[in-house]
């Protein structure tokens, strides 16, 4: 048999096209044959000197917020301060205070719920923004100590989407909220170089001699060091003294006399786990950032940026709400977003309209994104998915016009399931897009982005709010 050379070549061209056009990263894109403008990604969209100083100053203010916002209570805290920073002002949800366009302002409630929110034109419909703040991490249960051997152990659980064995052997942070006589107490520790830590072990202390790494990973194994050894002794005891203190009680006495801590407080409160590793640049060229909880944090952070340098031509509404991993549950989750764009409608619609039908008219009129588990490759920009049954054809068209007048990269999945967040939210009237950052190492103590996807979706959240 033999070979045509004409062929051979015309075969190679032809399967160079069709790989250029299969790929989401290079050559042909989905957006360019759908007949979207192809805007440069990464670095590309950066194009001058002064633009990429730019993002890597954004970055470095980035990776002080993500540093402080390790939970979701911290999160709210971290936000607050930078809105404040900013110029947003406190709305008092307990007054009728009216909202006028151009005020900026900022409202949190119960502690895991934050909006900044750009008034404009009262008359105009929202253009609202949502995001989630919480996290995969390991929570401590409310009955959480047990001694094995010369240890005492945190018993535990996981919350979210915990990729286990990337867990173990790691330092961890004990933070935690608790009311004690009627006062919200905290405490953080193991966030600071010079404070102790926890660590969640391939083996339990007393079996690591005899085997070395073959423990097998389970949800109930994932148990952490809380002390050891000392806990569990004391000095030489008088006669009269029944003997040494059992470590669990040893352990507790010594978290009261230092933080005032009791075991009622685990049974009421909040304690969680989270890795006590501070955000690092990645690469020589600093181009990226790893910090534990960024898959949709990072998305509060450039949303307040963008709305802090934006002259809004309708109002716009930045909220960041819990239990993204938990399928959006709960008062603090997906249902928050209607009770605070009722609030904010009641103070700024004209007396006739402040009702459930002035708010639902307005709401029909409204366009949202909402950041959600799209997927997309690491530089080259926002990823949105397009659920046709969550937003109208028109609430496309709009955002993708507005990103390609801004040079804004973006790209284009299908990955949404059925809970899908915008899913929610289009039943309350809104047209909703789902949409995010790329993500590298989502449930790990260590997640990725990049710094040109973080400053996209700051000019992202820019653009929509300025555009007519």
């Amino acid at each position: 048999m033999k070979w045509n050379p004409q062929c051979l070549v015309s075969g190679l061209i032809l399967a160079v096209l069709l790989c250029a056009c299969g790929s989401s990263g290079t050559g042909m894109s989905k957006s360019a044959r759908l007949g979207l403008e192809k805007t440069p990604a990464g670095w590309a969209s950066l194009e001058t000197r002064q633009k990429r100083l730019e993002a890597f100053a954004m970055a470095e203010r980035y990776t002080e917020f993500i540093d402080k916002a390790r939970t979701v209570r911290l999160a709210v805290s971290a936000a607050d301060e930078l809105a404040h920073r900013a110029g947003f002002e406190t709305l008092d949800l307990s007054s009728d205070q009216r909202l006028e366009a151009g005020q900026r302002v900022r409202l949190t409630m119960r502690s895991k719920i934050f909006a900044a929110v750009l008034v404009a034109d009262p008359s105009e419909p929202f253009r609202v923004v949502v995001t989630t703040i919480d996290a995969p991490r390991i929570d401590i249960k409310q009955n959480p100590l047990y001694a094995n051997s010369d240890a005492v152990l945190f018993d535990t659980h996981f919350y979210g989407a915990v990729d286990k064995k990337r867990w173990l052997s790691v330092p961890l942070a004990l933070h935690g909220s608790w009311i004690h006589q009627g006062e919200l107490r905290s405490i953080a520790m193991g966030d600071d170089p010079d404070e102790p830590v926890t660590v969640i072990p391939d083996l339990l202390p007393h079996l690591s001699r005899k085997i070395q790494r073959e423990a097998v990973v389970s949800a109930e194994g994932l148990d952490a060091i809380a002390g050891f050894e000392e806990l569990g002794r004391s000095p030489p005891a008088p006669p009269e003294d029944p003997g040494p203190q059992d470590a669990p009680a040893a352990f507790l006495e010594r978290l009261k006399n230092e933080t005032g801590l009791s075991e009622s407080h685990f049974v009421t409160g909040e304690f969680t786990l989270v890795p006590a590793a501070r955000p690092s640049f990645v690469g020589v060229d600093r181009g990226m950032v790893a910090a534990y909880g960024q898959r949709f944090r990072c998305a509060l952070f450039a949303g307040l940026e963008g709305l802090a340098a934006s002259s809004p031509s309708a109002t716009t509404i930045l909220i960041a709400l819990d239990k993204a991993e938990l399928r959006h549950t709960g008062n603090t989750g997906l249902s928050a977003v209607r009770d605070i764009l009722g609030e904010i409608h009641y103070r700024m619609a004209p007396e006739q309209a402040r009702n459930e039908l002035g708010l639902r008219r307005r709401l029909h009129r409204s366009r949202g994104w909402v950041t959600s588990e799209v997927g997309g490759e690491i530089g080259s920009g926002i990823v949105f998915n397009t659920p046709r049954d969550a937003a109208l054809p028109d609430t496309l068209r709009w955002t993708f016009d507005t990103l390609d007048g801004a040079r804004v990269p973006y790209q284009l999945t299908s990955s949404g399931g059925w809970g899908s967040p915008s899913r929610y939210l289009s039943t309350q009237g809104i047209s909703f897009m789902d949409f995010s950052l790329p993500v590298a190492g989502h449930g790990t103590p260590s997640e990725i982005v990049s710094v040109p996807d973080l400053d996209s979706m700051r000019r992202a959240i820019k653009a929509i709010s300025e555009a007519p």
